[in-house]
């Protein structure tokens, strides 16, 4: 993950939001040359289609120097989110056993 605070106008920037959603799991994955830094600390870049992309720093994205660090990061966040979803499995098997021998 890159610092923000150190972060330029033409640096490079990617932008990483991932999660899970009703349609299953989701990686975003954006990034292009930073065009305006906000004072909110938002952060405008340039895509590599010309568009102007507008992120916020509200901890939903990281930000990241390189496509494949991003990409790495929401593979460790999907992971965690996949492991979550195991402990809830197991522990509603867990109890529905317990029920039954009950």
């Amino acid at each position: 993950m890159i610092d923000l605070i150190g972060i330029k106008e033409t640096d490079t920037i990617w932008t990483e939001f991932s999660g899970w959603s009703h349609g299953g799991p989701f990686a975003h994955i954006k990034g292009g040359e930073v065009v305006a830094i906000g004072e909110d600390g938002s952060i405008a870049y340039r895509d590599q289609h010309g568009r102007i992309e507008t992120v916020h720093d509200w901890g939903i994205h990281s930000f990241h120097s390189t496509e494949a660090q991003a990409w790495d990061a929401a593979a460790r966040r999907l992971a965690r989110i996949a492991a979550e979803v195991q402990a809830k499995a197991a522990e509603c098997r867990a109890k529905s056993e317990v029920e039954v021998a009950a």
